[in-house]
């Protein structure tokens, strides 16, 4: 693609597609392979519309390379290609085309010459379709231009399989397969589809296509296994499409965790659940090299997993500890975290209750960068400091135990800055003076950590802090008896081992903190990060102040039984990369070894066991009922779904409903319906938040949905919401008519 605008020295470009695979049928087609040149200068096309706004940016795309994280690149093969895709075909087969994203070119900064010309090589995808190109421009002394042009993508004969992005084992599903012919001369030839992997199935015969027609037919595939399944449509020797289909377990999910330190070798073991489907029952298994790993496996996880201050300080450690380590980090991506999280903590830092105040202390650390934050802190520090008592101690909430008094007077005075003297030693004096009445690990650990007392205070708590770890079956562990956290909570488990690795940092013992951050990394979980509440922030410190880094490249190991299955290597010069090794269970009970060569200082590794099992019929959610029924269903017709919910009075329930693949929910019919308090539509479910119920009522919610596939289909589990608990139901299975 050549573009020239005359005195410009930069082009913004974005190329999209302008109509999705229902929509280009009706319209005959050009090749699909060959780059369009084109050029922008004099009389520059009109624009055809108000140009779309870009996509953010993937992380770690360079200057000039930058891709949408929305677009998809071309397949990376030897020769860029698919098997057969979109390239000469050999013999007498027609070429097959398998590369169909919808945008595929975003380039931000193009760099022209001094006649104002650039040229831009890309690769036009598969898709048959209206492509937009729409280049943006800038001149050295800030003019500003533009301009849109559109090219087609087309065949004169082209087969048309639309397919869907998942199926669930034991699916049939009637795929609508449709033979287009652009051409003034009607043509007949055989079409052919077959399905492999995960998928079975296929048929064809004979089509005959009037001039400028289309012919169409329906073929049955089924979802016969699990995981990646194909299937190839051609048409003569004229065109084949191949496309990708998931297919997904039936049941229920069942998942089990392992987690832990390792330096050499490591034996677990995670229980097959009863019944489970041995093709569905997989073994993962990560292991850290570091803080840095953790903290890239925490952003990696939602950003409704960050929630307000502890989302900011995960962006500002990630920054600090990709710059100590040296390396790259997604500035982007940081930055929009901490908007995102400060639009959610905006509110409560104009607080003056030190409850609130203290958290948001923790986790602005470091607000550099961020002028909101750094004009907040201030006010903060000013806040607390006036909220502390006459004795020199802080209290919120119900603190009427003296071990809350001291754990919030300590958790108080660490948040304030070193600029904060009067404060500090106002509440290092009161912790003096009470040291003596401290006879539990964590309210030692805390105050250690803490930094507030002196080295005499310090010896006498560090006995009461040792006492609360020990090593059971090989997983260091802290005991912290039956004592709550500042804010009123159980004490987790990571929130406990962090205040324990600062305070064994603080006051060296028989367990060095390098060990006690270890055994921190082996709290987190993929599926629920640290869980450490308010102490969020504390537990990213403790990681990053007290946790070896890996020297040496090492080799990792999984075995069952004395035989490999899986082997990596875990690289320092990859720190934020952990190690990944993923192998099927089927469904056997025997036992893991993880090996660590050369041995290591001792790294954190979490096991997770996913599985499947059947539905038994009994399934309940506690004090909840729920009945789904389908009215009858028709591709391309709308067709109504009715969720009836009973619960006790008072409660409020959320329905998580699976959809069948291409089925669209009308939310505009949820949108103030009785009893519904919330809804959000995603790609394969729908979830509504009911309104409390009284005594005695059922709520209805009818959800209209227009199937896209004809079939019969399972979803993904009901899952049923009350209070912070979910419980999974069996789905009905949807069969939708032709």
């Amino acid at each position: 693609m050549n573009t020239r605008l005359l005195g410009v020295v930069g082009l913004m470009v974005l190329v999209l597609g302008c109509a999705d695979a229902a929509q280009v049928t009706s319209a005959p087609m050009m090749s699909r392979d060959e780059g369009d040149e084109w050029a922008m200068g004099g009389a520059a096309p009109a624009p055809e519309a108000a140009a779309p706004a870009p996509a953010p940016m993937a992380k770690g795309a360079a200057r000039g390379e930058m891709e949408l994280s929305t677009l998809e690149e071309a397949p990376a093969d030897a020769d860029g290609r698919a098997d057969n895709a979109s390239g000469e075909g050999g013999g007498d087969g027609p070429t097959t085309r398998a590369w169909f994203p919808d945008s595929f070119l975003w380039r931000p900064l193009v760099e022209t010459d001094a006649a104002g010309v650039a040229t831009v090589d890309v690769r036009v995808p598969d898709t048959l379709t209206s492509w937009r190109v729409l280049a943006l421009a800038q001149t050295r002394d800030g003019q500003q231009g533009g301009a849109a042009h559109s090219f087609d993508g087309r065949l004169d004969v082209w087969v048309d399989a639309p397919a869907p992005a998942w199926l669930y084992r034991g699916d049939t599903i009637d795929l609508p397969v449709s033979v287009f012919n652009a051409t003034p001369s009607a043509l007949s030839g055989a079409l052919s589809v077959s399905a492999a992997g995960a998928l079975s199935g296929g048929g064809g015969g004979v089509v005959s296509v009037g001039a400028g027609g289309a012919t169409p037919r329906v073929i049955t595939l089924r979802a016969s296994g699990v995981g990646p399944g194909t299937f190839d449509a051609a048409f003569a020797s004229a065109d084949a499409v191949h496309r990708a289909v998931s297919v997904r377990p039936v049941g229920r999910p069942v998942t089990a965790v392992a987690m832990g330190s390792v330096a050499t070798t490591r034996d677990f073991t995670l229980r097959a659940p009863p019944g489970v489907d041995p093709t569905s029952d997989r073994i993962d298994v990560l292991v850290f090299p570091g803080a840095l790993s953790v903290i890239a496996a925490e952003l990696d996880r939602p950003p409704q997993a960050h929630p307000g201050p502890y989302g900011f300080a995960l962006a500002s450690y990630a920054r600090v500890l990709s710059e100590a380590a040296g390396a790259p980090s997604d500035a982007d991506g940081l930055r929009r975290l901490r908007i995102l999280t400060w639009q959610r903590i905006a509110g409560a830092s104009s607080s003056t209750d030190p409850e609130r105040v203290v958290p948001l202390l923790l986790a602005l650390s470091d607000p550099s960068g961020h002028e909101l934050a750094e004009l907040a802190v201030p006010r903060l520090v000013r806040a607390l400091e006036q909220a502390q008592r006459g004795d020199g101690t802080w209290g919120w909430g119900d603190a009427r135990a003296l071990d809350v008094v001291i754990v919030q007077t300590a958790i108080a005075g660490r948040a304030l800055p070193a600029s904060s003297e009067v404060a500090r030693q106002r509440a290092a004096g009161a912790i003096e003076r009470l040291a003596d009445e401290v006879d539990s690990p964590y309210v030692a650990a805390v105050v250690l950590a803490s930094g507030l007392v002196d080295d005499s205070t310090a010896s006498k708590l560090a006995p009461v802090f040792y006492e609360g770890l020990s090593v059971v079956d090989g997983a260091l562990g802290f005991d912290v008896g039956s004592v709550r956290d500042a804010w009123g909570a159980p004490v987790s488990r990571s929130e406990a081992l962090a205040w324990a690795a600062l305070a064994a940092a603080r006051s060296p013992g028989e367990v060095p903190a390098a060990d006690v951050a270890t055994a921190l990394l082996g709290s987190w979980t993929p599926a629920r990060g640290f869980d450490a509440g308010h102490a969020g922030p504390v537990v990213l410190e403790a990681l990053a102040a007290t946790l070896p880094s890996l020297a040496a490249p090492v080799d990792i190991t999984l075995s069952q039984g004395g035989v490999v299955k899986a082997t990596t290597r875990l690289d320092p010069g990859q720190p934020k990369v952990p190690a990944v090794l993923s192998v099927p269970a089927g469904g056997v009970d025997a036992g893991w070894t993880l090996a660590v060569s050369p041995a290591a200082p001792g790294l954190a590794w979490a096991a997770t066991r996913a599985s499947w099992v059947p539905w038994t019929g009994d399934e309940r959610a506690p004090g909840v009922d729920v009945e789904v029924a389908l009215g009858r269903l028709v591709v391309g017709e709308e067709g109504e779904v009715v969720v009836r919910v009973a619960a006790p009075s008072g409660v409020s329930v959320g329905i998580d409903l699976g959809l069948p693949p291409g089925a669209v929910a009308d939310g505009a019919a949820l949108l103030g319906a009785a009893g519904v308090a919330s809804f959000t539509l995603r790609g394969d479910h729908v979830e509504v938040g009911l309104t409390p119920m009284s005594a005695g009522e059922i709520a209805e919610v009818r959800v209209p949905v227009r199937p896209m596939y004809a079939g019969s289909f399972a979803t993904p589990p009901i899952v049923v919401k009350v209070g912070g608990a979910e419980t999974a139901l069996p789905p009905p299975r949807w069969v939708v008519q032709p």
